[in-house]
């Protein structure tokens, strides 16, 4: 069977999969609020690499960037994930609406990415969309809108305080662009999102990172990734391990990349280590 992914309703969406997913690069644009029903998510991003199981949830605040993965259990049960996605209007309108309290108090050491435990209302939330994932139906408008609301408001009652994070709405400032591409350098975006993401027009990072590193952002990209892909493999670590995390597309462009800049294939590397 093939894997799929299928909107119940506009900002809802379910997962299942009997064949593992690779990992994918992802800019997450709007929050994001997952639920593992079934099988394994791997969330992994420059402070964490974390598996998500049956039961489990996660919030991943917008604007961060993130890799992810999903895999069966062996036996054949397929993973199958809620996503919610909470765009800027949704949260805007229900700000208005309902006057949430905000507080500045937060989640201590917030990475982007939160793990949320057990909580009723999630329970409540996900449970009372069972039949339409497991019938393919899609949710009425009316409903739709009210689960997505209700989404928001399980969030808020979480004993995190997370208004504040929720409902914020500004945009990225310039930021220190050498801090932040050595932290990210891994993602396989296009340039104009690590413009975005570091508070810059593409010009202006361009020009910036030119200044910064005295290449253009494309070759340094491709020589940071590769030289840090050289030491994992010194370390013992696999090519079908580190081409994806590193940001290779394909594990034929990274081999090609690799040879081309070091004279060997990575398969060789574990011979150069030193003595």
């Amino acid at each position: 069977m093939e894997n799929k992914t299928e909107p119940i309703g506009e900002g809802i969406t379910y997962a299942v999969g009997w064949h593992q997913q690779q990992l994918l690069e992802e800019l997450i644009a709007e929050h994001m609020l997952l639920h593992v029903i079934s099988g394994e998510l791997r969330l992994f991003d420059t402070t964490s690499d974390r598996i998500y199981r049956a039961g489990e949830t996660v919030f991943i605040q917008r604007n961060h960037l993130i890799k992810c993965g999903s895999r069966p259990l062996p036996g054949g049960t397929p993973y199958e994930i809620i996503v919610f996605i909470l765009d800027q209007k949704l949260l805007q309108d229900y700000m208005i609406k309902n006057s949430p309290e905000i507080s500045g108090d937060g989640p201590a050491k917030f990475n982007g990415v939160i793990t949320l435990q057990n909580w009723p209302a999630f329970d409540s939330l996900f449970g009372s969309l069972d039949s339409y994932r497991k019938s393919g139906a899609v949710i009425p408008e009316s409903l739709r809108r009210h689960k997505l609301e209700e989404a928001v408001l399980a969030l808020l009652e979480y004993p995190l305080k997370l208004a504040s994070i929720i409902f914020d709405f500004e945009e990225p400032g310039k930021i220190d662009l050498k801090a932040f591409m050595l932290r990210n350098y891994m993602f396989n975006i296009p340039i104009s999102n690590f413009a975005t993401l570091t508070g810059r027009s593409l010009s202006t990072f361009q020009r910036d990172f030119i200044k910064v590193f005295a290449v253009s952002a494309s070759q340094w990209l491709i020589t940071r990734r590769l030289e840090q892909a050289q030491q994992l493999l010194i370390q013992g670590r696999r090519p079908t391990e580190i081409y994806l995390e590193l940001g290779f597309a394909d594990l034929s462009h990274f081999s090609r990349s690799f040879k081309k800049a070091f004279g060997y294939p990575p398969s060789l590397t574990g011979n150069k280590r030193p003595a």
